[in-house]
């Protein structure tokens, strides 16, 4: 649990669950506290304040004027983490500025399964990356509801203004909208480029 706002300027940061084989699990309460200025570039596959969560929770959560920036080819950038293969997010949000290549959202890169959910949760700032770009999601393949972005989102393929590509029938977005700028080349949408699941409201 966070006592207190912590501004991370000048400080160096470990990326906490590095990989898929050492997630983090468990329950980060931000305690409604905001960290500023968290400063991160990685050539790690998953990037972000958590780089792999399976099954942990992040609630309660600001995290402001990051600088997050993944430089692997292969990598999976987010503001609060790379890939949300289980577990949840609420309560949360992120501003500044997210750059990676593939699978980049504000929020989160990669939502990796049908068990995890995003609710209640918002990404102001920039997005930039080249495919499955999103201002807050990268890529989804589980829940997301009551959530909305604002800010700039850039990529090539698969950019949207909330998630870049809804990629399984059994993912649902909801009560959620954008108000961005959104530029890209091969699927692009305000709200979303690519949809294979439910979009409501």
């Amino acid at each position: 649990i966070l006592m207190a706002d912590l501004d991370m300027t000048d400080v160096a940061y470990e990326i906490i669950g590095q990989t898929s084989s050492a997630p983090f699990k468990g329950t980060f309460d931000g305690n409604y506290h905001k960290i500023s200025n968290l400063k991160i570039e990685s050539a790690n596959q998953y990037i972000g304040m958590f780089g792999y969560i399976n099954g942990g929770k992040i609630k309660n959560l600001g995290l402001e004027k990051v600088d997050i920036k993944g430089t692997n080819n292969n990598s999976y950038t987010g503001g609060i983490v790379g890939q949300l293969n289980s577990g949840t997010i609420e309560n949360s949000y992120v501003t500044g500025e997210v750059k990676g290549t593939s699978q980049v959202g504000g929020l989160v890169g990669y939502i990796g399964n049908s068990y995890a959910k995003v609710s209640n949760s918002y990404s102001t700032g920039t997005v930039t990356g080249t495919s499955y770009v999103g201002g807050l999601v990268g890529r989804n393949t589980g829940t997301i509801t009551n959530t909305y972005v604002t800010g700039k989102i850039t990529g090539a393929s698969y950019v949207g203004g909330l998630v870049g590509y809804v990629s399984n029938s059994y993912a649902t977005i909801s009560s959620s909208y954008a108000t961005v700028n959104v530029r890209g080349t091969n699927y692009v949408g305000g709200l979303v480029a690519r949809n294979s699941g439910t979009i409501t409201n």
